[in-house]
């Protein structure tokens, strides 16, 4: 019994660590977003101001909207990042967070320690799983982003270069 009882304690160690670093995770998350609107709004204030650069050709100033455009873009796709953060659907109502107090106080005496135990683990293990998801979708918009903003940093140099030159 007490091999079981400290193999679950363990466990549950674990496993809270891990719920713990992925709350952690989602708080990085947030800062790269962060980051990256700024970045994106520092360069497209840039890309504007050079579209009015006398002597480019009309080439040149299509690879700056074009830029311009990618830039947008990527300001979209990062804010993308914080409105799935909200409430509603993928937002933060539906992350888990187990266990629920409520739930597990409703059935503490209906079971024994060890199935309590044995239940936590499970709902802590389902919560996991299930906002390692959410969380794989918010990166994707994040991962975009960046993407459009690289893109847009290409186009800014080829016109730069080919322009000045």
């Amino acid at each position: 019994m007490a091999k079981t009882d400290a193999k679950n304690q363990f466990i549950y160690q674990v496993i809270e660590k891990r719920l713990e670093q992925q709350i952690d995770s989602v708080k990085n998350l947030d800062v790269k977003a962060s980051i990256t609107l700024a970045v994106v709004g520092v360069l497209c204030s840039g890309s504007i101001q050079l579209v009015t650069l006398d002597g480019l050709s009309h080439f040149f100033r299509l690879l700056l909207l074009g830029s311009f455009i990618s830039l947008v873009l990527a300001g979209l796709s990062g804010v993308l990042v914080f409105v799935q953060r909200r409430d509603g659907p993928q937002g933060l109502k539906d992350w888990r967070n187990d266990p629920d107090p409520a739930k597990l106080l409703a059935i503490a005496d209906k079971y024994s320690e060890m199935q309590l135990r044995s239940f936590i683990l499970v709902a802590m293990e389902q919560s996991y799983d299930h906002n390692r998801d959410l969380y794989r979708e918010r990166y994707k918009f994040l991962y975009a982003s960046w993407a459009l903003a690289g893109v847009s940093v290409i186009l800014l140099g080829i016109a730069l270069y080919g322009g000045i030159t």
